[in-house]
């Protein structure tokens, strides 16, 4: 069942990722009657690459991890959102899917979370940096980066407490303590108070909900003072940015 279930989940990812580049495809072919087409198809392959470095750097991140004191030891600090939402400021919302799923496929290959975790990385990856970078995309100043940085961290904690409630939770508790709660307030027992009347409420509150609210703060403020200052490479690297490439097409529309 488990194999099946990891050849499911491959053959979605895969299946997205096809999708987004016939988005792609579909999106140049409507602009290379106005764009020099080698040039173009050039700055393509540089933006490829670029998606393939972010998301070895996030592959990595995601595999150096550690807990923090006062919270149950399953929780675990790692930075593997940082270079997607670095990447999708820089490259775009379609860049940022790419790049998730492609630390989703490396995730569910080597998972010991029967895939529970790496399903929960994916939505809160998904809900955090595409809404993040469409808002950047459309403004581009550090007031517009401030605004898609507190979106983000709004989104990723409300996501995160909400599908350890519905996902993580009972899914742990039915696999990992043969649907035992007393073992799961065991491994919890770090959060004060909690019994097996309170238990969901407890962990939510004073765990869920601070630990994300740590983490995501944490990665968004290193996006906000680090990105200025990696994107001009990206810039230079790809010369033309795919969305200043649609701005002259709309720019040559109105004339």
């Amino acid at each position: 069942m488990s194999e099946t279930l990891k050849i499911v989940l491959i053959s979605v990812s895969i299946g997205l990722l096809v999708l987004l580049l016939v988005l792609a495809l579909i999106k140049n072919k409507k602009s290379e009657k106005k764009v020099n087409s080698l040039n173009k198809r050039r700055n393509e392959l540089k933006v490829m690459i670029l998606i393939a470095i972010f998301s070895a750097f996030s592959v990595v991140a995601y595999k150096i991890n550690f807990p923090l004191p006062f919270f149950p030891p399953f929780l675990k600090i790692h930075f593997s959102n940082l270079p997607i939402i670095i990447g999708g400021f820089t490259l775009g919302p379609i860049a940022g899917v790419a790049m998730l799923l492609l630390r989703f496929l490396f995730g569910i290959l080597t998972t010991d979370s029967v895939y529970v975790g790496e399903i929960a990385d994916l939505i809160i990856g998904l809900v955090t940096v595409v809404p993040a970078s469409i808002i950047y995309q459309h403004y581009k100043t550090k007031k517009g980066a401030m605004i898609a940085l507190v979106v983000s961290n709004v989104a990723w904690v409300a996501t995160a407490v909400l599908i350890n409630y519905l996902l993580i939770i009972p899914t742990y508790i039915k696999l990992f303590f043969n649907g035992e709660v007393e073992n799961f307030i065991k491994v919890i027992s770090v959060i004060p108070g909690v019994n097996e009347n309170n238990y969901m409420g407890k962990y939510l509150l004073f765990a869920a909900l601070p630990f994300n609210t740590i983490l995501s703060v944490t990665i968004n403020l290193i996006t906000f003072l680090v990105y200025k200052r990696i994107s001009p490479f990206v810039h230079k690297f790809t010369e033309v940015e795919t969305l200043e490439v649609i701005d002259e097409i709309e720019e040559q529309k109105t004339h």
